[in-house]
């Protein structure tokens, strides 16, 4: 288990939205808490052993009687030094210092991240979020931490670079966790990288409030004040702490059946869920298992192999998947395979074919909004402004009357629809 999770930490520096899907397969939490908080001791060390004269006058000794300034150094702003005490403080506040850094990523940032990715994306719930991805946001955040530290404290050696290091080290940390968002979370890369700004204000709002309480904040350390909250959040512990563990005995266990060679649904499951993550050559490479089983029977794995390469532009490739799947089952996936099948004929600017696909799928789903959004721009492309306008208003409102827990993603295409019609 060592041994996997130090490989995982050094394949983060080459390949890094690998390395974090491997993090959720075999990573272990307290392996990541034990490596950031080993990163911080480098750091820190580093920090107290080469700080410049400049760090020992933004930070004094008690008890030290400080020089008097001089003239120039007088008149100098103390503001950019102010802001750089505050960056590198926090890794010299006692031998505690290497743990209590990590307070805010763990309380604030994970937390955060979570709940506004799910907002953003319409992926459910903040509590079935957290109970969910809790755990496996915490293990990618804190092993990012550790590969963006080392490089901050090797890079604090030179003279005069403590605050630089300390200040790209946060900027590393943050490019990380934009991919161990979109790896967790299965968002897109505008979404996850909108949701890692938005977590490290959070992050950054939090870390203000814990230092404002000073030593009240010792209070939440009371035996009585813990047993109280253990017991109070006790069931939503236990589901947040099992969120990883769940998960990783689910593909050992798929990964199992697939010793079986002609298991087609071990292969498919586990290129779903290496889908979600948008791992997408390992989702490819199971599917692309699952249509040699069973190439003749199952449609599911055509579709999903043709949903990915639409999303990467392969739009030929995804025709032909999209075509294998509608022979095998004109219905698949309550006919959303037509839908799929028709945008992607307009994106490849074949228009007639386009047409009748998705008249075909609105015939069945006549109150779908992304539907309607495809139809109305084939009918836009061919000149038939009309009935164009038609199909953007139903794709409005299929948008505007949707269920509650579909509106976030019939949103999208309902504002899409919207703006043509103000064209």
């Amino acid at each position: 288990m060592v041994r996997d999770n130090f490989q995982i930490l050094l394949e983060l520096y080459y390949r890094p939205l690998r390395a974090l899907s491997s993090v959720l397969d075999k990573g272990s939490v307290l392996f990541a808490v034990v490596a950031a908080v080993l990163a911080n001791v480098l750091l820190a060390t580093v920090l107290s052993g080469g700080l410049s004269a400049a760090v020992a006058k933004v930070r004094p000794r008690p008890g030290v009687a400080q020089p008097a300034p001089t003239d120039d150094e007088g008149d100098a702003p103390s503001g950019p030094q102010d802001l750089r005490g505050r960056l590198v403080e926090p890794y010299l506040d006692g031998p505690l210092s290497a743990a209590k850094v990590l307070v805010p990523v763990a309380l604030f940032f994970v937390p955060a991240a979570i709940v506004i990715a799910g907002m953003i994306a319409g992926l459910g719930g903040a509590g079935v979020l957290l109970r969910r991805d809790y755990m496996p946001m915490l293990a990618c955040a804190l092993m990012v931490w550790t590969v963006s530290q080392v490089p901050a404290a090797l890079a604090a050696l030179a003279p005069g670079a403590a605050f630089a290091a300390v200040a790209g080290g946060q900027v590393l940390f943050l490019a990380y966790s934009a991919a161990a968002v979109r790896t967790v979370m299965g968002v897109n890369w505008g979404q996850a990288i909108g949701t890692t700004l938005l977590a490290s204000i959070a992050m950054a709002a939090g870390q203000i409030l814990y230092s404002a309480l000073g030593n009240g904040a010792f209070i939440f350390a009371s035996p009585f004040v813990l047993y109280y909250l253990y017991m109070m959040l006790n069931q939503d512990i236990r589901l947040m702490s099992g969120g990883l563990s769940s998960r990783q005995s689910l593909r050992r266990h798929l990964e199992a059946s697939t010793l079986n060679p002609r298991d087609y649904d071990a292969h498919y499951q586990l290129g779903l869920i290496y889908q979600q993550r948008r791992n997408y050559p390992e989702a490819i490479a199971r599917f692309e298992k699952a249509v040699e089983i069973e190439p003749r029977e199952e449609a599911d794995a055509h579709y999903q192999l043709g949903r990915i390469a639409r999303e990467q532009k392969r739009h030929e490739d995804a025709r032909k998947y999209f075509a294998a799947a509608v022979a095998l089952d004109d219905k698949h996936c309550s006919s959303e395979v037509w839908r799929d099948l028709g945008a992607t004929d307009f994106e490849l600017g074949r228009l007639d074919v386009a047409l009748a696909e998705l008249e075909k799928y609105i015939d069945r789903r006549g109150y779908d909004a992304e539907g309607l959004y495809w139809l109305g721009m084939t009918l836009k492309k061919l000149g038939r402004a009309g009935d164009a306008r038609e199909m953007f208003e139903r794709s409005v409102e299929a948008a505007r009357t949707a269920p509650s827990h579909r509106r976030r993603h019939t949103g999208r295409w309902g504002s899409l629809s919207q703006t043509e019609l103000r064209k």
